[in-house]
């Protein structure tokens, strides 16, 4: 995955803003007619579901992709413009999570009821400047949420395997500050408006690398 570029991919990325271009804060101001945030699937296994591989570009800085899971899904990023920020959580083991539900439901707090408890796996930051390639896992950093910390920014996302009979759980990102390693609850929240319209980018093909 070092080696991909927009070249390789035959991908046109959302053009860059103009200077004078007012940035766009919430991603939640995206429409159906303009969505600040581009989608583009390159490759789906539809027999076997074995992988699936896509392109998400974003027009503006401070824009994200809601929070949300990879069920069962080992996840690969490559950054093929600007630079991003991956805000991560990570799944307690079985015998934990039970623990910590039991414990919150002889409390009476109904609200947790509806919540689940994770732990922060903390931030990274990357660009198409370095080689980087983050991963995140079944268990470890599988709730995420990526930001674009640049106009223009756009990755490359493979996951193994891919989403079929799979669906995908969305979070609110409700905690600001959050400390590495402690837990926190995290809240199901339906798919979110920016999820469901996000505009197809301009694709041709994959030009593999030889």
């Amino acid at each position: 995955m070092e080696g991909v570029t927009t070249e390789m991919l035959s991908v046109n990325l959302p053009p860059l803003p103009r200077a004078s271009s007012p940035s766009r804060s919430f991603i939640y101001f995206a429409s159906v007619y303009e969505s600040p945030i581009k989608f583009q699937e390159l490759e789906k296994n539809e027999t076997d579901g074995l992988i699936e591989c896509s392109i998400f570009g974003f027009t503006h800085a401070n824009l994200a992709l809601p929070l949300h899971n990879h069920p069962d899904i080992h996840g690969f990023i490559k950054v093929i413009r600007g630079k991003i920020q991956i805000k991560s959580f990570s799944w307690l083991d079985p015998d934990e999570e039970q623990k910590l539900m039991k414990l919150n439901m002889a409390s009476g707090d109904h609200l947790l009821h509806h919540k689940k408890p994770v732990r922060f796996a903390g931030k990274t930051i990357i660009s198409s400047e370095d080689k980087t390639i983050a991963s995140l896992c079944p268990q470890i950093g599988n709730i995420h949420t990526i930001q674009s910390l640049e106009d223009g920014a756009a990755f490359f996302d493979l996951l193994i395997p891919g989403y079929i009979g799979r669906p995908c759980t969305y979070y609110a990102d409700e905690v600001e500050n959050p400390n590495f390693d402690e837990i926190y609850w995290l809240r199901t929240i339906p798919e979110p408006f920016c999820a469901r319209t996000m505009r197809s980018m301009p694709y041709d093909s994959i030009h593999w690398l030889d």
